[in-house]
């Protein structure tokens, strides 16, 4: 896997077995083919209307593993 912070995007590279891996993790499912794009939305409301133009959305919300080590860490460093 090759991360690539852009700024306000992160670029990500997979070989095959890692895509599978995460389509499990974000879809339930094998989906993505060659490009996968994933955006991060505010609000659930901010999906469903990328639907109406024309965003074809193959998973709903869910919480990543990558996520979930973020929020631990910001507890963590909240409670100290």
């Amino acid at each position: 896997m090759v991360l690539l912070d852009a700024g306000r995007a992160t670029l990500e590279i997979f070989d095959q077995a890692e895509a599978r891996a995460i389509d499990q993790v974000e879809a339930g499912r094998r989906v993505a083919g060659p490009v996968w794009v994933a955006f991060k939305w505010r609000t659930a409301k901010g999906r469903r209307g990328s639907g109406r133009r024309g965003a074809r959305i193959l998973g709903g919300p869910v919480l990543t593993p990558g996520a979930i080590a973020t929020s631990a860490s910001q507890v963590s460093t909240a409670s100290s």
